[in-house]
């Protein structure tokens, strides 16, 4: 890195890197950096970055099935509640049976 204090270099040599120091800053504010560590070589991983603001699109599914159900379930309650009420059959009296008293 030609003696620079900061730097980017890749790292295709066979030959291991050593006595490497890293420290993480944000882009936005490059003065606001972590402290130095010692550079560790590891295994890369892809990083997955989500549209949705971090939440994964599984949770807005979830969510969406969840609210589904609950929205059917209120619709069944409600149409069990307001539309299948039968009015009791009124109770028969003797004189519904027999008819008007006929002289």
């Amino acid at each position: 890195m030609d003696d620079l204090p900061y730097g980017q270099m890749a790292i295709n040599d066979p030959n291991p890197v050593t006595g490497l120091r890293i420290k993480l800053c944000l882009r936005s504010e490059e003065q606001l950096c972590g402290k130095y560590s010692d550079a560790k070589i590891v295994e890369v991983r892809v990083a997955h970055f989500y549209a949705g603001g971090g939440v994964p699109q599984g949770a807005y599914i979830a969510i969406a099935i969840v609210v589904a159900i609950i929205a059917i379930g209120a619709e069944c309650l409600l149409v069990k509640c307001c539309c299948c009420n039968k009015a009791k059959p009124k109770k028969l009296t003797k004189e519904d049976i027999a008819g008007p008293n006929r002289v």
